[in-house]
């Protein structure tokens, strides 16, 4: 099967200069019924896309950069966040509001594996 395009999402100006703006992080909800996509970049700003009209439905601010975007196992509208400031944010991308933060690492969190 052909790979397709779904969509063009411009994320550029959504966290300040064009280098803060540089996505880093991008998921695909698992929920096959709900089309959404969530972005992560270097400024902090994470987004919920609609990917059938392209528009931002949600969106959560983080104090540091975005390196990696996790769906919940077994909840599809949660994610994990990991970040450049060593917290692991968990967010309702219902809302757009923080659920959960976990802290105590001292240093950037390049990758998550989540597991239940």
């Amino acid at each position: 099967m052909p790979l397709q395009l779904l969509c063009t999402l411009s994320c550029v100006g959504v966290g300040g200069s064009e280098e803060e703006s540089s996505v880093e992080a991008v998921s695909f909800c698992p929920e096959t019924s709900v089309s959404l996509v969530v972005t992560g970049t270097l400024s902090g700003k994470i987004s919920f896309w609609d990917i059938p009209t392209q528009i931002e439905r949600q969106s959560y601010d983080q104090s540091a950069g975005v390196v990696k975007l996790v769906w919940h196992p077994k909840h599809p509208h949660l994610l994990f966040s990991a970040g450049l400031d060593g917290v692991i944010r968990l967010i309702d991308s219902r809302s757009g509001t923080l659920v959960r933060e976990y802290t105590g690492h001292t240093a950037n969190i390049l990758d998550i594996s989540i597991s239940l």
